[in-house]
């Protein structure tokens, strides 16, 4: 499956109270007018790898309690409708090669997680058989694998402008009425323009465009050439939303 050219940019929630969701929907309907799309949904479940007794042993002789995330193993299970009919599932054991900038408050680059090995992707029916996969993560393989957090977006807003299909929804975390809102993800993809000379043309674009909502404060993740075409868009959703690692 090829999935198109594109950035997920992340926007944690400050309070409970305020969302950055409409300023987001504000901006590209009064800027851009663009054209509705279909509402999308996602879920994702992080699980992390439970430490080797022998590594633990170690770590607390020499006196580092604390594990270290980017040497940690993560899987994880991802659903997202405008890929539908399969679920995703990712295992890493550092941080992946996407790249990941943090914006300032004057949209400069303030940092980059470029390091690590791709995470393995691999694609299984959604459904039942993905309930089934997730079951026995649980289950059986509970003192190997963790469940660390469990995200939802649902009823997304999700708009054509131009070449550009974007995305955007609030990102919860939880269950029923006990949600929590972490904060919101924005999609923004080229539906053409899949050959590698194409995509210095995209990039520009998908940053123009982001530039012209002048929205401060945003996580990006974006593609990087080294990674494969197949399962890129996976790699970047996997990514944005390991928030609690």
């Amino acid at each position: 499956m090829t999935m198109a050219f594109g950035s997920l940019y992340y926007l944690p929630t400050v309070s409970a109270e305020i969302s950055p969701l409409a300023e987001v929907l504000n901006r590209l309907t009064t800027q851009y007018n663009p054209n509705p799309l279909p509402r999308w949904s996602l879920d994702h479940r992080l699980f992390r790898g439970t430490p080797n007794p022998s590594t633990s042993n170690q770590n607390s002789l020499a006196g580092n309690e604390k594990s270290n995330p980017a040497s940690a193993r993560y899987l994880q299970v991802l659903n997202l409708s405008h890929h539908p009919g399969q679920s995703y599932v990712a295992i890493t054991s550092t941080t992946g090669p996407s790249q990941t900038r943090a914006e300032t408050p004057a949209s400069s680059i303030a940092g980059s997680e470029t390091s690590g090995e791709p995470a393995t992707v691999i694609a299984i029916p959604a459904g039942a058989q993905s309930e089934e996969f997730i079951q026995l993560l649980t289950s059986k393989f509970g003192p190997l694998w963790q469940l660390r957090q469990n995200l939802t977006l649902t009823n997304g807003y999700a708009f054509e402008v131009g070449e550009l299909n974007v995305r955007a929804g609030e990102i919860k975390q939880g269950y029923g009425g006990t949600q929590l809102v972490r904060g919101v993800v924005v999609e923004v993809e080229c539906r053409d323009g899949q050959q590698q000379h194409d995509r210095d043309y995209n990039e520009n674009k998908i940053r123009s465009f982001w530039e012209g909502l002048n929205i401060k404060g945003a996580r990006e993740c974006s593609q990087v050439p080294r990674v494969d075409e197949l399962f890129v868009s996976v790699r970047q959703w996997c990514d944005i939303l390991r928030i609690r690692a």
